[in-house]
């Protein structure tokens, strides 16, 4: 619909707007696939455990980091060169990682590969710089 149709700038009836309230939660519990329940309590105390067992993962990565005097950087610089590794190997870590990725992802291995490929492109064009007015000021020396 166009503003110049007259259907447009007639009265419009309009609608209260819904709140966007988050919904009341119930107690009712929420069922598994093997068709027992798990209420919302075991649904908090997995959580709780989960993040307990993330922060010593994390507490435990940062010791190896502290005795072994590297850097997380100096680590991920050493596995993202290919150089350090026999082709076969770097092949090979590169297949497992991929399949992580998309296995973290969530989406299907389409969808995983489209989105891979979106992200590259536009990486690409944020790798060239556009000149700046600074950078053009004095092209030419007026001497």
């Amino acid at each position: 619909m166009s503003i110049f149709d007259p259907a447009f700038h007639s009265k419009k009836q309009i609608k209260p707007k819904k709140s966007l309230s988050p919904p009341a939660q119930s107690a009712a519990p929420v069922k598994k696939d093997s068709g027992s329940e798990v209420s919302n309590d075991e649904i908090r105390q997995t959580i709780a455990r989960m993040k307990k067992m993330h922060h010593e993962l994390n507490d435990q990565i940062d010791k190896v980091f502290q005795i072994s005097g590297r850097d997380p950087r100096e680590v991920n610089d050493y596995f993202s060169n290919p150089s350090n590794f026999p082709s076969k190997v770097w092949s090979g870590l590169q297949q497992r990682k991929e399949s992580l990725e998309e296995t973290l992802s969530g989406l299907s291995p389409k969808e995983y590969k489209e989105k891979k490929a979106a992200k590259q492109v536009s990486k690409q064009s944020k790798d060239r710089k556009a000149k700046t007015l600074g950078a053009r000021k004095n092209w030419l020396s007026m001497r």
